[in-house]
């Protein structure tokens, strides 16, 4: 009975010093330079990325409230690339936020290392001060410039169309909707049609809500009742609307207005459809404020657009940040720790100053050795004799046959070319005709004076 008594005490006492082992652990592995890159890099794209889709969102949702579609003419294409334009100066606004926030954190973390406060993480330092930068770093200036860059990349370089981000509307074709096949005699799709029907479905889903779920159905569009509708109303059209229309029909010009086509459509949309063309109107889950004819995008065709168009605007700031560190910290070779007391997490910018100390006290001492020119030109015929020494023995050891100018003949001794003065081969010549050795100009003279020049 004593021991069952002890063994929940052991396994009492046991479980915090696990549970301390585990908070250690997760914190040395926070704390590795690698996860701290990581967490830096997805923090400055990732949040940029995450403004960017939000904005899209909300631009998508309050397009519907204001009854606006991606068929409505003008205004929906005007609306989609006003919500672009917001998005990407979102996206810009927290990519500068999230780097003066790693900056300010780098910084703290670096000037409590020197304190010996034991520094602590530059990441969480980061999403501490995150919304206060996001509060007081707005800049207009910055953010008219994302805009337009965000607006020429969605569009231009993307081929993003803008009506795409805005609602459907259930009689229109959907803002999902990019292909479509043409109707059969039959009422409804058959097994050929619904296989290319499914294609279409998987690939860019349900025209009207985008979901690739709940299955495919063939969706006549315009729907039956719109058709009938448009040719009772030409039945009893007068005037300039039954002429234009006699002579449409008399030009065989195609008539979209009733030409069906098919689109991919899931079950629920259908329903959504059927329901408001039987009634005239439909439940939504916000009566009075979003209009029963409009569907809003699933959730995850709404929150999960390519966010590429908001990441190179962000990834602008980042590269320009990149450039103003690198010019700063890299212009002279003294101040290379201001860069990695920004981004390494502390003591660069010491070791950055020491550095520069110390080079300023090596340049004192090689002024020191260049005052002393006897010295120099002393070592430097040194050097010479040695090396005219090594070359004289290489040419005992291995002959080197030495070809003869152009327009010799063979047997002949080839003219003397004019050596260099100061030449290694003019000064043996010299030396083998007992003059003095002549000092190159450019060689010990042109050392000493870069010295001094230095």
């Amino acid at each position: 009975m004593g021991r069952d008594d002890k063994e929940p005490a052991s396994m009492s006492m046991a479980w915090p010093d696990v549970q301390r082992s585990l908070g250690q652990l997760a914190a040395d592995a926070a704390s590795h330079p690698a996860v701290q890159q990581l967490g830096a890099a997805g923090l400055q794209l990732g949040a940029p990325a995450a403004a960017y889709n939000l904005t899209l969102a909300v631009g998508h949702v309050a397009a519907g409230v204001l009854r606006l579609h991606c068929a409505t003419p003008l205004l929906g294409p005007l609306w989609g690339l006003g919500t672009v334009a917001a998005a990407s100066a979102a996206a810009g606004h927290v990519s500068r936020s999230s780097l003066a926030a790693m900056q300010a954190a780098a910084a703290d973390v670096a000037a409590r290392r020197r304190r010996g406060d034991g520094g602590g993480s530059v990441l969480g330092g980061a999403l501490a001060a995150l919304p206060g930068r996001l509060a007081a770093g707005w800049n207009g200036f910055e953010a008219a410039e994302d805009a337009v860059l965000g607006v020429v990349l969605f569009r231009v370089v993307f081929r993003h169309d803008f009506r795409r981000l805005l609602p459907s509307h259930l009689a229109k074709p959907g803002a999902f909707g990019r292909l479509h096949i043409p109707t059969g005699t039959t009422e409804y799709s058959t097994p050929s049609e619904k296989a290319q029907l499914s294609v279409i479905f998987g690939r860019d889903g349900c025209h009207h809500c985008g979901t690739r779920r709940n299955g495919v159905i063939g969706d006549h569009m315009p729907p039956y009742k719109v058709v009938k509708d448009t040719l009772a109303a030409r039945e009893v059209a007068t005037g300039m609307e039954k002429f234009l229309t006699q002579a449409a029909a008399f030009l065989r010009l195609p008539d979209t207005a009733v030409q069906q086509v098919y689109y991919a459509q899931c079950k629920g949309c259908s329903g959504r459809q059927a329901q408001l063309m039987r009634n005239g109107t439909r439940t939504t889950l916000a009566p009075g404020l979003w209009p029963p004819e409009l569907v809003l995008a699933a959730p995850a065709r709404l929150l999960g657009r390519s966010p590429l168009p908001g990441v190179l605007v962000a990834a602008r700031h980042v590269v320009v940040a990149a450039v103003g560190a690198g010019g700063a910290g890299g212009g002279g070779r003294d101040g290379g720790g201001g860069a990695a007391a920004q981004w390494g997490g502390g003591g660069g910018a010491g070791e950055g100053g020491k550095g520069g100390r110390g080079k300023e006290k090596d340049k004192g001492r090689d002024r020191s050795r260049c005052s002393r020119p006897d010295d120099v030109f002393a070592a430097t015929r040194r050097l010479e004799g040695v090396g005219a020494e090594l070359q004289a023995a290489l040419a005992l050891a291995v002959p080197v046959p030495v070809p003869l100018p152009a327009g010799a003949a063979r047997g002949q001794q080839p003219a003397a070319q004019p050596q260099r003065p100061g030449s290694r081969a003019g000064a043996a010549a010299g030396e083998a005709a007992g003059e003095a050795p002549q000092v190159p100009p450019w060689g010990p003279e042109g050392k000493v004076m870069l010295c001094f020049a230095v």
